[in-house]
Protein backbone atom coordinates (compact mmCIF):
# COMPACT_ATOMS: atom_id res chain seq x y z
CA UNK A 1 0.00 0.00 0.00
CA UNK A 2 1.01 3.37 -0.72
CA UNK A 3 2.28 5.43 2.17
CA UNK A 4 1.45 9.24 2.92
CA UNK A 5 4.96 10.88 3.10
CA UNK A 6 3.45 13.29 5.25
CA UNK A 7 3.57 10.96 8.22
CA UNK A 8 7.50 10.78 8.14
CA UNK A 9 9.05 12.87 10.32
CA UNK A 10 11.72 16.00 8.18
CA UNK A 11 14.47 14.14 9.45
CA UNK A 12 13.50 10.29 7.87
CA UNK A 13 11.90 12.09 4.94
CA UNK A 14 15.68 13.99 4.09
CA UNK A 15 17.15 10.84 4.44
CA UNK A 16 15.21 8.75 2.37
CA UNK A 17 16.04 11.55 -0.40
CA UNK A 18 19.75 11.49 0.19
CA UNK A 19 19.59 7.21 -0.30
CA UNK A 20 17.47 7.64 -3.51
CA UNK A 21 19.67 10.07 -5.17
CA UNK A 22 22.73 8.04 -4.04
CA UNK A 23 21.25 5.14 -5.65
CA UNK A 24 20.18 6.74 -8.85
CA UNK A 25 24.04 8.14 -9.48
CA UNK A 26 25.06 4.82 -9.04
CA UNK A 27 23.80 4.54 -12.27
CA UNK A 28 20.62 2.50 -11.37
CA UNK A 29 16.65 3.12 -12.66
CA UNK A 30 14.37 4.32 -11.38
CA UNK A 31 12.60 1.35 -10.58
CA UNK A 32 15.62 -0.19 -9.07
CA UNK A 33 16.56 2.94 -6.93
CA UNK A 34 13.26 2.80 -5.50
CA UNK A 35 13.82 -1.49 -4.66
CA UNK A 36 17.50 -0.14 -2.71
CA UNK A 37 15.94 2.56 -0.95
CA UNK A 38 13.06 0.75 0.65
CA UNK A 39 15.13 -2.40 1.37
CA UNK A 40 17.19 0.77 3.25
CA UNK A 41 14.13 1.67 5.03
CA UNK A 42 13.59 -1.41 6.39
CA UNK A 43 17.06 -1.95 7.65
CA UNK A 44 17.01 1.20 9.35
CA UNK A 45 13.12 2.24 10.48
CA UNK A 46 11.71 -1.48 9.70
CA UNK A 47 9.17 -2.50 7.98
CA UNK A 48 5.72 -1.15 8.95
CA UNK A 49 6.21 1.97 7.30
CA UNK A 50 8.15 1.07 3.82
CA UNK A 51 7.85 4.32 1.80
CA UNK A 52 6.20 3.29 -1.58
CA UNK A 53 7.51 4.46 -5.40
CA UNK A 54 5.58 7.20 -5.55
CA UNK A 55 6.69 8.87 -1.88
CA UNK A 56 10.23 8.88 -2.99
CA UNK A 57 9.90 9.94 -6.68
CA UNK A 58 7.45 13.04 -5.14
CA UNK A 59 10.28 13.82 -2.30
CA UNK A 60 12.71 13.66 -5.57
CA UNK A 61 10.96 15.92 -7.39
CA UNK A 62 10.15 18.16 -4.82
CA UNK A 63 14.16 18.58 -3.87
CA UNK A 64 15.03 19.23 -7.75
CA UNK A 65 12.09 21.78 -8.59
CA UNK A 66 12.00 23.87 -5.03
CA UNK A 67 15.35 22.83 -2.90
CA UNK A 68 13.19 21.64 -0.33
CA UNK A 69 11.46 18.31 0.73
CA UNK A 70 8.77 20.10 2.65
CA UNK A 71 5.00 20.72 1.87
CA UNK A 72 4.22 23.44 -0.26
CA UNK A 73 1.51 26.24 1.71
CA UNK A 74 -1.14 26.35 -0.36
CA UNK A 75 -2.14 29.64 -1.98
CA UNK A 76 -4.59 32.17 -0.55
CA UNK A 77 -4.94 32.82 3.02
CA UNK A 78 -5.26 30.34 5.53
CA UNK A 79 -8.53 29.81 6.67
CA UNK A 80 -8.68 29.88 10.08
CA UNK A 81 -10.33 33.19 10.98
CA UNK A 82 -13.99 31.47 11.38
CA UNK A 83 -13.20 29.76 14.71
CA UNK A 84 -15.86 28.88 17.50
CA UNK A 85 -13.89 31.64 19.47
CA UNK A 86 -13.64 34.48 16.97
CA UNK A 87 -17.13 33.91 16.25
CA UNK A 88 -18.23 34.43 20.10
CA UNK A 89 -15.80 37.83 20.10
CA UNK A 90 -17.66 39.78 17.10
CA UNK A 91 -20.98 38.69 18.42
CA UNK A 92 -19.93 40.46 21.43
CA UNK A 93 -18.59 43.57 20.39
CA UNK A 94 -21.47 44.07 17.99
CA UNK A 95 -23.74 43.74 21.04
CA UNK A 96 -22.18 45.90 22.72
CA UNK A 97 -21.61 48.63 20.12
CA UNK A 98 -23.85 48.14 17.09
CA UNK A 99 -22.74 50.96 14.96
CA UNK A 100 -18.93 49.56 14.77
CA UNK A 101 -17.85 49.73 11.74
CA UNK A 102 -15.76 46.69 9.96
CA UNK A 103 -12.79 48.39 9.84
CA UNK A 104 -12.75 49.03 13.41
CA UNK A 105 -13.63 45.43 13.98
CA UNK A 106 -11.29 43.49 11.76
CA UNK A 107 -8.59 45.60 13.79
CA UNK A 108 -9.96 44.44 17.51
CA UNK A 109 -10.06 41.18 16.82
CA UNK A 110 -7.19 41.53 14.66
CA UNK A 111 -8.27 39.67 11.21
CA UNK A 112 -9.71 40.74 7.89
CA UNK A 113 -12.59 42.98 7.03
CA UNK A 114 -14.06 40.52 4.66
CA UNK A 115 -13.98 37.49 7.78
CA UNK A 116 -15.52 39.66 9.52
CA UNK A 117 -18.02 40.31 7.40
CA UNK A 118 -18.31 36.42 6.37
CA UNK A 119 -18.80 35.52 9.96
CA UNK A 120 -21.11 38.16 10.82
CA UNK A 121 -23.40 37.21 8.12
CA UNK A 122 -22.87 33.68 8.88
CA UNK A 123 -24.55 34.84 12.62
CA UNK A 124 -27.17 36.54 10.91
CA UNK A 125 -26.36 39.91 11.20
CA UNK A 126 -27.22 42.55 8.57
CA UNK A 127 -26.25 46.44 8.56
CA UNK A 128 -29.82 48.46 8.75
CA UNK A 129 -29.98 51.78 7.96
CA UNK A 130 -31.97 54.51 9.80
CA UNK A 131 -34.84 56.25 7.87
CA UNK A 132 -34.54 59.47 7.64
CA UNK A 133 -37.90 61.29 8.85
CA UNK A 134 -38.59 64.68 9.66
CA UNK A 135 -40.18 66.11 13.17
CA UNK A 136 -42.48 64.13 15.03
CA UNK A 137 -45.77 64.08 14.24
CA UNK A 138 -48.64 65.11 16.81
CA UNK A 139 -51.72 62.85 17.10
CA UNK A 140 -53.86 65.62 15.23
CA UNK A 141 -51.15 65.79 12.49
CA UNK A 142 -51.50 62.24 11.80
CA UNK A 143 -55.40 62.04 11.86
CA UNK A 144 -55.04 64.74 9.13
CA UNK A 145 -51.94 62.50 7.06
CA UNK A 146 -54.44 59.77 7.31
CA UNK A 147 -57.40 61.77 5.96
CA UNK A 148 -55.88 62.82 3.17
CA UNK A 149 -54.34 59.85 2.03
CA UNK A 150 -57.73 58.34 2.42
CA UNK A 151 -58.92 61.16 -0.20
CA UNK A 152 -56.39 60.86 -2.62
CA UNK A 153 -56.91 56.80 -2.77
CA UNK A 154 -60.30 57.17 -3.72
CA UNK A 155 -59.55 59.75 -6.19
CA UNK A 156 -57.12 57.84 -7.82
CA UNK A 157 -59.06 54.44 -7.85
CA UNK A 158 -62.32 56.69 -9.61
CA UNK A 159 -59.46 58.46 -11.92
CA UNK A 160 -56.81 56.52 -13.76
CA UNK A 161 -55.58 60.17 -15.20
CA UNK A 162 -55.40 61.93 -11.75
CA UNK A 163 -52.25 60.67 -9.94
CA UNK A 164 -49.98 60.73 -13.44
CA UNK A 165 -51.51 64.64 -13.63
CA UNK A 166 -49.85 65.91 -10.02
CA UNK A 167 -47.23 68.44 -10.44
CA UNK A 168 -45.18 67.43 -6.86
CA UNK A 169 -42.99 70.64 -6.36
CA UNK A 170 -40.73 70.94 -3.26
CA UNK A 171 -37.34 73.29 -2.09
CA UNK A 172 -34.22 71.83 -1.13
CA UNK A 173 -30.70 73.03 0.00
CA UNK A 174 -27.90 71.16 -1.00
CA UNK A 175 -25.16 71.96 0.95
CA UNK A 176 -21.18 72.40 -0.64
CA UNK A 177 -19.84 71.11 2.74
CA UNK A 178 -20.42 69.17 5.84
CA UNK A 179 -23.93 67.00 4.06
CA UNK A 180 -24.48 63.73 6.53
CA UNK A 181 -23.84 60.93 4.34
CA UNK A 182 -26.64 58.92 5.77
CA UNK A 183 -25.57 55.51 4.20
CA UNK A 184 -22.85 55.61 7.37
CA UNK A 185 -25.31 55.53 9.94
CA UNK A 186 -25.72 51.90 10.21
CA UNK A 187 -26.26 49.53 12.86
CA UNK A 188 -25.80 45.84 12.86
CA UNK A 189 -28.59 43.84 13.63
CA UNK A 190 -30.47 40.20 13.14
CA UNK A 191 -34.36 41.47 12.79
CA UNK A 192 -34.48 45.06 11.22
CA UNK A 193 -35.54 47.64 13.86
CA UNK A 194 -36.85 50.09 11.42
CA UNK A 195 -35.09 53.24 13.08
CA UNK A 196 -36.01 56.42 12.76
CA UNK A 197 -33.51 59.55 12.54
CA UNK A 198 -34.95 63.49 12.53
CA UNK A 199 -33.23 64.96 9.94
CA UNK A 200 -30.78 67.88 11.02
CA UNK A 201 -32.19 71.28 9.48
CA UNK A 202 -29.49 73.35 10.86
CA UNK A 203 -27.95 75.78 8.10
CA UNK A 204 -25.29 75.32 6.23
CA UNK A 205 -23.29 76.65 3.60
CA UNK A 206 -25.39 76.11 -0.01
CA UNK A 207 -27.97 77.00 -2.37
CA UNK A 208 -31.35 76.43 -2.22
CA UNK A 209 -33.10 74.80 -5.27
CA UNK A 210 -37.09 74.31 -6.52
CA UNK A 211 -38.33 71.68 -8.24
CA UNK A 212 -41.43 69.80 -10.16
CA UNK A 213 -41.68 66.75 -11.35
CA UNK A 214 -44.97 64.56 -12.50
CA UNK A 215 -45.52 61.09 -14.38
CA UNK A 216 -44.93 63.03 -17.65
CA UNK A 217 -41.62 65.16 -17.19
CA UNK A 218 -39.80 67.53 -14.76
CA UNK A 219 -39.50 71.13 -14.34
CA UNK A 220 -35.88 73.15 -14.91
CA UNK A 221 -34.54 73.47 -11.21
CA UNK A 222 -34.94 76.88 -9.96
CA UNK A 223 -32.40 78.36 -7.59
CA UNK A 224 -33.99 80.56 -4.73
CA UNK A 225 -31.30 83.15 -3.87
CA UNK A 226 -31.94 84.23 0.17
CA UNK A 227 -34.34 83.48 2.05
CA UNK A 228 -38.07 82.47 0.20
CA UNK A 229 -40.41 84.96 0.33
CA UNK A 230 -44.18 85.54 -0.43
CA UNK A 231 -43.20 88.10 -3.54
CA UNK A 232 -40.44 85.23 -4.34
CA UNK A 233 -42.23 82.72 -4.83
CA UNK A 234 -45.04 84.40 -6.57
CA UNK A 235 -42.89 86.05 -8.31
CA UNK A 236 -41.01 82.54 -9.45
CA UNK A 237 -44.40 81.12 -10.23
CA UNK A 238 -45.30 84.03 -13.02
CA UNK A 239 -41.96 84.48 -14.50
CA UNK A 240 -40.77 80.89 -14.54
CA UNK A 241 -43.04 77.93 -13.42
CA UNK A 242 -46.16 78.51 -15.13
CA UNK A 243 -44.17 79.79 -18.31
CA UNK A 244 -42.41 76.65 -19.00
CA UNK A 245 -45.62 74.70 -18.37
CA UNK A 246 -47.75 76.78 -20.64
CA UNK A 247 -44.66 76.15 -23.15
CA UNK A 248 -44.67 72.48 -22.83
CA UNK A 249 -48.55 72.70 -23.29
CA UNK A 250 -49.86 70.49 -20.12
CA UNK A 251 -50.93 74.15 -17.96
CA UNK A 252 -54.25 73.15 -18.42
CA UNK A 253 -54.53 69.81 -17.26
CA UNK A 254 -52.06 69.19 -14.03
CA UNK A 255 -52.89 70.15 -10.76
CA UNK A 256 -50.47 71.76 -8.78
CA UNK A 257 -49.25 70.25 -5.46
CA UNK A 258 -46.78 72.19 -3.13
CA UNK A 259 -46.37 71.69 1.06
CA UNK A 260 -47.72 74.55 3.92
CA UNK A 261 -45.11 76.60 3.90
CA UNK A 262 -46.27 80.21 4.94
CA UNK A 263 -45.10 82.10 1.38
CA UNK A 264 -46.88 78.79 -0.17
CA UNK A 265 -50.07 80.37 0.86
CA UNK A 266 -50.10 84.18 1.22
CA UNK A 267 -53.27 85.71 -0.48
CA UNK A 268 -51.20 86.94 -3.61
CA UNK A 269 -49.80 83.23 -4.41
CA UNK A 270 -53.09 81.60 -3.56
CA UNK A 271 -55.50 83.72 -6.06
CA UNK A 272 -53.07 83.43 -8.87
CA UNK A 273 -51.94 79.43 -8.56
CA UNK A 274 -55.88 79.35 -8.60
CA UNK A 275 -56.38 81.30 -11.25
CA UNK A 276 -53.37 79.74 -13.54
CA UNK A 277 -54.12 76.30 -12.60
CA UNK A 278 -58.00 76.68 -12.55
CA UNK A 279 -58.21 76.03 -8.97
CA UNK A 280 -56.56 72.12 -9.55
CA UNK A 281 -54.23 72.72 -6.51
CA UNK A 282 -53.56 70.77 -3.80
CA UNK A 283 -52.58 72.96 -0.80
CA UNK A 284 -52.61 73.95 2.93
CA UNK A 285 -55.70 76.29 2.21
CA UNK A 286 -57.07 74.51 -1.00
CA UNK A 287 -59.61 72.34 -1.86
CA UNK A 288 -57.90 69.39 -1.70
CA UNK A 289 -55.51 70.14 1.69
CA UNK A 290 -52.60 68.60 2.26
CA UNK A 291 -51.52 68.06 5.55
CA UNK A 292 -48.29 69.31 7.71
CA UNK A 293 -45.21 67.65 7.73
CA UNK A 294 -45.68 65.67 4.86
CA UNK A 295 -43.05 66.15 2.36
CA UNK A 296 -42.72 61.85 2.45
CA UNK A 297 -45.35 61.45 0.56
CA UNK A 298 -43.85 63.46 -2.59
CA UNK A 299 -41.58 62.17 -4.98
CA UNK A 300 -39.32 64.83 -4.60
CA UNK A 301 -38.24 63.75 -0.82
CA UNK A 302 -38.52 59.75 -1.87
CA UNK A 303 -36.68 59.85 -4.76
CA UNK A 304 -35.70 63.16 -6.91
CA UNK A 305 -33.41 64.82 -3.89
CA UNK A 306 -31.21 61.57 -3.08
CA UNK A 307 -30.53 60.80 -6.44
CA UNK A 308 -29.77 64.43 -7.50
CA UNK A 309 -27.63 64.91 -4.27
CA UNK A 310 -26.17 61.66 -4.56
CA UNK A 311 -24.96 62.13 -8.55
CA UNK A 312 -23.69 65.80 -7.32
CA UNK A 313 -22.08 64.46 -4.33
CA UNK A 314 -19.89 62.89 -7.01
CA UNK A 315 -18.86 65.75 -9.07
CA UNK A 316 -17.35 66.98 -5.70
CA UNK A 317 -17.78 70.74 -6.62
CA UNK A 318 -15.65 72.95 -4.81
CA UNK A 319 -17.51 76.42 -5.24
CA UNK A 320 -21.19 77.61 -4.80
CA UNK A 321 -20.39 78.25 -9.06
CA UNK A 322 -19.86 74.57 -9.59
CA UNK A 323 -22.19 73.36 -7.28
CA UNK A 324 -25.36 74.93 -8.88
CA UNK A 325 -23.66 73.68 -12.56
CA UNK A 326 -23.03 70.22 -11.10
CA UNK A 327 -26.95 70.32 -10.00
CA UNK A 328 -28.56 71.65 -13.88
CA UNK A 329 -26.31 68.90 -15.49
CA UNK A 330 -28.10 65.76 -13.07
CA UNK A 331 -31.76 67.07 -13.47
CA UNK A 332 -31.04 67.05 -17.71
CA UNK A 333 -29.56 63.66 -17.20
CA UNK A 334 -32.33 62.31 -15.17
CA UNK A 335 -33.64 59.55 -16.56
CA UNK A 336 -37.69 60.12 -17.35
CA UNK A 337 -38.80 56.54 -16.97
CA UNK A 338 -37.68 57.28 -13.22
CA UNK A 339 -39.14 60.22 -12.88
CA UNK A 340 -42.55 58.29 -13.75
CA UNK A 341 -42.25 55.49 -11.49
CA UNK A 342 -41.50 57.74 -8.78
CA UNK A 343 -44.53 59.80 -9.34
CA UNK A 344 -47.01 56.59 -9.79
CA UNK A 345 -45.48 54.69 -6.42
CA UNK A 346 -47.06 57.86 -4.96
CA UNK A 347 -50.18 55.87 -4.81
CA UNK A 348 -48.39 53.09 -2.42
CA UNK A 349 -46.64 55.84 -0.07
CA UNK A 350 -50.51 57.16 0.63
CA UNK A 351 -51.44 53.56 1.51
CA UNK A 352 -48.44 53.23 3.40
CA UNK A 353 -49.13 55.90 5.34
CA UNK A 354 -52.52 54.95 6.27
CA UNK A 355 -51.65 51.40 7.12
CA UNK A 356 -49.15 52.87 9.65
CA UNK A 357 -52.02 55.54 10.81
CA UNK A 358 -50.51 58.46 9.45
CA UNK A 359 -46.70 57.63 10.90
CA UNK A 360 -43.96 58.65 8.18
CA UNK A 361 -43.27 55.86 5.75
CA UNK A 362 -40.06 55.21 4.33
CA UNK A 363 -37.89 56.14 1.31
CA UNK A 364 -37.87 52.47 -0.65
CA UNK A 365 -38.87 52.38 -4.20
CA UNK A 366 -39.59 48.74 -4.93
CA UNK A 367 -39.48 47.62 -8.35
Amino acid sequence: MAANNCRYSTEAKRRMVEEFRYFKRDGLNIRQAVLSTQAWYRDNYGPERCPSRWTLVNLDTKWVEGGSILNKRPPGRTRTAQTPGNLRKIVSKVRRNRKISTRNLAAAMPISRSSCMRMMKKEGYGPKRAIPVHAELTPAERIRRVAFCREMIDRIAGDAEFLPHILFTDEKVFQLHGATNSRNDVEWWKDNPHREVVRDKRKKVGVMVWAGVWAGGILTPIFIEGSITGAAYLNMLRTKVVPELAERGVLNSLYFQHDGATPHHTPPVMEYINEAFGGRVIGRTSEIDWPTNSPDLTPPDYYLWGTIQARVKRREPKTLTELKQAIRVEFRAINLGEIRRSCLKAAEKFQQCVDRQGAAVGKGLKT
